[in-house]
């Protein structure tokens, strides 16, 4: 989807942000709407198909974690959902579970959170595409499973429609970038490209990985198996 086609709902209790982002997505076509707090967004949500919340987690009497909670509880359609905040007590492994797809922090420039919304916005077969890079990255996640059924079965992984909880030992740096070797024998596909690493739960010895990009002979069936999974978390928090 064009973020000029897209119904934005931005919630902010700061009045003045709120005007200023409504102004920024005004000004690239989108149709806008606006809360103050979670309760009201609800409302709206309610009332209009909204493609993609952009809200801030701290909030009087329903905050962005508690929102984005209920519109996963809802079942009805899931908008994309984008947490904009200067601090927040709730981990991004949990908001990532929620189907958050992106956290900035503020202060940020109009540019990067257009991009952000517009990235997210964008099907996942034409995201993941992958482009040139003057290097590799120096890590990577290797893994060979028998089956992806049988690996989703036995918990050693699990999709969210922007990326995988896989089970392993790697005490991988989060934020970095890693090559992707994730392999289906008997399905005659794999996970084959790169990711971020969003959050690591050494006790439990998993990992949560964002995907960035997978290779053209791959790509259609990662895409839909995105789609078609079974949960709403843009990465899962258990596999």
């Amino acid at each position: 989807m064009k973020l000029s086609d897209a119904t934005i709902l931005i919630v902010d209790d700061e009045t003045s942000l709120l005007g200023i982002y409504k102004h920024w997505f005004e000004n690239e076509g989108c149709r806008v709407l606006t809360a103050t707090q979670g309760l009201e967004a609800l409302d709206l949500l309610a009332a209009n198909q909204i493609h993609m919340i952009v809200s801030d987690v701290r909030m009087p009497k329903m905050d962005g974690f508690a929102l984005a909670k209920r519109v996963q509880e809802a079942a009805e359609y899931y908008p994309k959902i984008i947490f904009i905040s200067g601090f927040s007590e709730v981990t991004d492994r949990d908001c990532y579970g929620l189907g958050v797809e992106a956290i900035m922090s503020k202060p940020f420039k109009r540019k990067a959170l257009l991009d952000m919304v517009a990235r997210s916005l964008t099907p996942r077969d034409q995201l993941w595409q992958c482009a040139p890079m003057a290097t590799a990255p120096d890590l990577s996640l290797v893994v060979a499973f028998e089956s992806l059924h049988s690996a989703v079965d036995q918990g050693l992984i699990a999709f969210g429609h922007g990326g995988i909880c896989i089970r392993s030992e790697l005490q991988l740096p989060v934020g970095d970038t890693v090559t992707l070797d994730v392999g289906f024998a008997a399905d005659h596909h794999a996970l084959s490209g790169q990711g971020i690493v969003r959050w690591i739960a050494s006790d439990e010895r998993q990992i949560g990985v964002e995907i960035t990009c997978i290779g053209d002979a791959d790509r259609a069936w990662a895409a839909e198996l995105a789609e078609h999974n079974e949960t709403v978390s843009f990465i899962p928090i258990h596999s």
